[in-house]
């Protein structure tokens, strides 16, 4: 018999919320120049994580009341976060 403990705790208009997830895609990418210093290796790079800016929608249930029955934090099942690019520089030495 299976029971799926966390509808008892979720409030009765947040369970629709979790029928409505679609799926994502996550794209990731990441672009690495590399040169040669004498005995050390130099990198310069740039990327993109969650390159389509999907975020799920209501990721916390009852995230109002951190403290009351219905708060639940464990039906996070997609990118809570939106587009993040970043560059850098990696310096090794041999």
């Amino acid at each position: 018999m299976y029971m799926n403990i966390n509808e008892k705790f979720l409030r009765e208009d947040y369970i629709p919320l979790l029928q409505q997830l679609s799926d994502f895609y996550n794209v990731l990418a990441q672009i690495t120049y590399i040169t040669k210093l004498n005995r050390a290796d130099f990198n310069i790079y740039v990327g993109v994580e969650n390159g389509l800016d999907y975020k799920q929608p209501n990721s916390i249930a009852a995230n109002d009341a951190p403290f009351n029955k219905y708060f639940d934090d464990s039906i996070v099942c997609g990118p809570i976060y939106g587009r993040m690019l970043y560059a850098g520089l990696r310096f090794k030495i041999k």
